[in-house]
């Protein structure tokens, strides 16, 4: 959940790579708040 004055714009992007046999997930956040706020991402982001 998303502080209070803060937007997130989230994009995912799935490629295929020709060094890679599996493709491979970009995910990137940009988060724009109001004040200063901590956000913890997922465990499987570690």
């Amino acid at each position: 959940m998303l502080m209070k004055g803060s937007k997130l714009h989230r994009t995912l992007i799935l490629m295929k790579a020709e060094n890679f046999q599996q493709p491979i997930l970009i995910d990137v956040f940009k988060i724009n708040s109001e004040k200063e706020n901590q956000y913890d991402l997922p465990i499987w982001f570690q």
